[in-house]
């Protein structure tokens, strides 16, 4: 009898585990950062958030598996208090060709800041531009600190997706570098 409902209960147990996270915006108001995020590209574009952005670790899906559509924004509060980071995730074609990008990117924020992130293959095929809105002209601009991150393939799902960031990519978020 033990045998048999270890048998029926680990499976669900190991399935549990694959189950993703979405994120959970902070609420509105003056310590969060609103983002913006811009798909310009032909094909669906899933976003994800890293509750740890230092390593890439504990990631949360913003959107379901459909993405945002091609031409489409979606919305999010982040911290302003703390550099964001979030990968964008897309693939296109089928059997015998497929081609995907990922790119993941770390940025600055402030509170009460509104961001717009750029994504689409007319950024060199795979990129993402971070602009800054100016309060003063309205206008995004293109003075956002940002560190592209290099990718890692983790062991583990909750282990790092990109390699730590440099004391170097640490300073430029804190406005002490280039």
């Amino acid at each position: 009898m033990r045998l048999a409902r270890f048998a029926a209960v680990s499976p669900l147990l190991l399935l549990s585990g694959c189950a993703r996270e979405y994120f959970v915006p902070p609420p509105a108001g003056p310590a969060v950062a609103e983002v913006t995020v811009v798909n310009t590209s032909t094909e669906p574009v899933s976003l994800i958030f890293y509750k740890d952005g230092s390593k890439c670790a504990d990631q949360e899906n913003i959107k379901d598996d459909a993405g945002v559509a091609p031409g489409a924004s979606e919305r999010v509060n982040v911290s302003g208090s703390e550099p964001a980071t979030i990968s964008l995730f897309t693939f296109s074609g089928g059997y015998p060709v497929t081609t995907s990008c990922r790119t993941t990117m770390t940025f600055r924020t402030t509170p009460g800041g509104a961001y717009r992130l750029v994504f689409g293959e007319e950024l060199s095929r795979c990129g993402m531009a971070v602009l800054q809105l100016d309060p003063a002209t309205g206008k995004y601009s293109k003075d956002t600190a940002v560190v592209h991150r290099l990718s890692n393939q983790p062991f583990f799902e909750s282990d790092g997706w990109c390699l730590p960031m440099t004391a170097a990519d640490r300073a430029k978020l804190a406005g002490q570098g280039n």
